[in-house]
């Protein structure tokens, strides 16, 4: 009987799984093609809901930035002698997330990226 195609990994366990477990059942040739068919179907579902959902946090990740970008305005305004010098370490800290949330952001943006094999 045909074994499903050996396609590559579609970084979604479940359906490697069953790829994995249903290769070694024995299909009539028509029940197997439905098979596939139904399982790429999935598979191709399962890898937009993933970018979109990667796409997603990097869009919230931008807009955590601007929010940030705001409040760092007031480095502006901010003179060499202030007397509070925890001012100084809270807008590092603005900065420190800043740069968290950007790089987040380009590894949810690069995963999605690599998939242009799979589009």
């Amino acid at each position: 009987m045909p074994r499903p195609s050996n396609r590559a990994a579609t970084d979604n366990p479940a359906v490697d799984g069953l790829i994995r477990i249903l290769a070694d059942i024995e299909f009539d040739c028509d029940c197997r093609k439905r098979l596939d068919a139904a399982l790429a179907r999935y598979s191709k579902f399962s890898d937009l809901r993933r970018r979109k959902l990667a796409l997603s946090g990097a869009r919230e990740r931008a807009l955590r930035i601007s929010g940030l970008l705001d409040l760092l305005k007031e480095l502006e305004d901010l003179p060499l002698a202030e007397p509070d010098h925890s001012v100084f370490d809270e807008m590092a800290d603005l900065f420190r997330d800043a740069a968290t949330a950007a790089s987040e952001a380009e590894s949810l943006l690069r995963a999605i990226a690599g998939d242009r094999d799979r589009l």
